[in-house]
């Protein structure tokens, strides 16, 4: 199809077919976007899935699992197949005539070419807090489990709430009031402005992970922490959430975040970063989706990758709040890094 054999990247298969088109061929069970449907990777009821045009990227969300995925991370996930394996899948299926690397054990599928439908923004969410002074709830939160103070909270514009607001431009236009318990520890995050609107990050730490723990009209592209960065080092960790930023920091590491385990990460950061170090090193979750988002990063990107061993807490914080050591885990952090660079 293609005279010149061009590299096998994300950006080129774009290029060539739409990221709706490989959804479609991959999902059997999408048939329009922003429509729910069932999951294949789970006994799913009720439908929960979607694939949505968020931010100028169709987005694939799982509201069951709090997962989501581009078009490639889906192809990966659905076919269990590496990050460079499903670029190759894609390529060869699609007949793309991008660079082949030959490798002949993936199972190959005819595709067809469709006409894209008509796709709309979903309307950004609006979200307003109420702020409450800090209490002992929030010392006992943040720096008897993790060993990070008032003054690094507040610095990250991270705030104690009583109150928040989610606006979802229903059509009695009637904001959603959340009232929160006073002996409740819950938080806002911050994340700045964008075309005009606050963008905030809900994190309700003893909520059910799939009951109300989170909400956000943060892009999931965001990445945070970029002020706390020197101009050059020799090593950044890119971690999954704030709260495992901000102690890394306190522990001496350089580190940025997405705003959470679903986040995505762009090639424009990760090569920004490696201007500034010497290594970019991702550290996510010791569970499956941890490993396997961190893994797929890795593929992506060319950085290695780290995790807490199998048998131990499942992240930074939670090996802090375990043990209540700030020197043992920085031995932990320490040990991991050395098997990597």
């Amino acid at each position: 199809m293609y005279q010149i054999s061009m590299p096998l990247t994300m950006e080129n298969i774009l290029k060539r077919v739409s990221e709706w088109d490989i959804f479609v061929n991959y999902c059997p069970e999408l048939t329009e976007p922003d429509t729910p449907f069932r999951s294949v990777f789970r006994e799913d009821l009720n439908p929960s899935c979607r694939v949505s045009l968020l931010y100028g990227r169709m987005i694939y969300k799982d509201f069951g699992e709090i997962k989501s995925f581009n078009c490639f991370g889906y192809v990966s996930r659905r076919f269990n197949l590496s990050f460079v394996d499903a670029l190759q899948k894609i390529n060869r299926d699609f007949n793309l005539g991008l660079e082949d690397s030959g490798k002949e054990d993936i199972v190959y599928t005819n595709v067809t070419i469709g006409s894209m439908p008509k796709l709309q923004e979903r309307s950004q969410t609006i979200i307003k807090v109420k702020t409450r002074s800090w209490s002992d709830i929030d010392q006992v939160y943040w720096y008897d489990n993790f060993h990070i103070s008032k003054d690094v909270v507040y610095k990250s514009y991270t705030f104690p709430i009583s109150h928040f607001w989610i606006n979802n431009h229903r059509t009695d236009n009637q904001d959603l009031l959340f009232t929160i318990e006073t002996a409740e520890p819950a938080y806002g995050y911050y994340f700045g402005r964008h075309e005009g609107i606050d963008l905030w990050y809900i994190y309700r730490p003893t909520k059910n992970k799939y009951r109300g723990r989170w909400k956000s009209n943060v892009r999931l592209k965001v990445i945070d922490g970029w002020r706390t960065l020197p101009e050059s080092g020799n090593i950044v960790f890119i971690q999954k959430s704030r709260k495992d930023r901000l102690l890394m920091n306190v522990l001496g590491y350089n580190c940025v975040n997405g705003i959470n385990e679903s986040s995505l990460i762009l090639r424009e950061d990760v090569d920004r970063l490696k201007n500034m170090f010497d290594n970019v090193v991702i550290y996510y979750d010791n569970d499956e989706p941890g490993i396997e988002r961190a893994q797929t990063f890795s593929e992506q990107f060319s950085i290695p990758y780290i995790h807490n061993p199998i048998n131990e807490p499942k992240d930074v914080t939670d090996f802090q709040m375990t043990y209540k050591d700030t020197s043992k885990t920085t031995k932990l952090v320490n040990s991991l890094v050395n098997k990597v660079i």
